[in-house]
């Protein structure tokens, strides 16, 4: 996450592996603003 003028403030960190299925490409976002969503794999892949 960088501030309005590029600067870097945090990393962000899924908890889980996944897959991004949507990013949030504005330029400014407000605490609370998805800035992905992810998806991830349910079961052991036999069903």
């Amino acid at each position: 996450i960088t501030d309005p003028f590029g600067n870097f403030e945090q990393k962000v960190k899924a908890p889980d592996d996944g897959y991004v299925i949507n990013a949030n490409h504005s330029p400014i976002v407000y605490e609370g603003d998805a800035i992905y969503h992810m998806s991830n794999i349910v079961g052991d892949g036999n069903e």
